[in-house]
């Protein structure tokens, strides 16, 4: 061994294994709490999603042999073809995305913009800015 590496002694050692149980400690315990917390969200979404189909149920079993608007209703959508429906769906969450993503890009123009305007500031205070406004994008 060289001179220069000077070996721990004995307290040291028993400080570092002391810190490490303690590290050991706190992973298993964050871990576990971890493990907890991720089996209550787990019950209470899919909970309340078994709430929802079981009221759907007893809604069914108060209405079954009645005529009502209800059943009007039902007979609307038994008519429908899945196809179209599925089609309906994935054009009304399509546009719903194009509008999210318009927004998101919107706000990420207008951020970065200023940041620019900022760095461009601290470089030469004298300049101007960049005609890109900083709320819309030039195209």
């Amino acid at each position: 061994m060289s001179k220069f590496i000077k070996s721990p002694s004995k307290q040291e050692l028993i400080e570092e294994l002391a810190e490490l149980k303690a590290q050991n400690r706190y992973i298993r315990q964050s871990r576990i709490i971890y493990l907890v917390t991720t089996a209550i969200n787990n019950l209470f979404k899919y909970g309340s999603l078994l709430g929802i189909a079981y009221c759907f149920y007893l809604i069914i079993a108060v209405l079954a042999g009645k005529t009502t608007l209800a059943n009007i209703g039902i007979s609307f959508l038994g008519n429908v073809r899945i196809s179209e429906t599925v089609a309906w769906l994935f054009g009304v969450s399509g546009v719903a995305f194009g509008y999210r993503q318009r927004r998101l890009r919107r706000k990420t123009v207008e951020h970065l913009q200023t940041r620019n305007i900022e760095l461009e500031k601290q470089i030469d205070p004298n300049r101007t800015s960049s005609t890109l406004t900083k709320c819309f994008p030039t195209a």
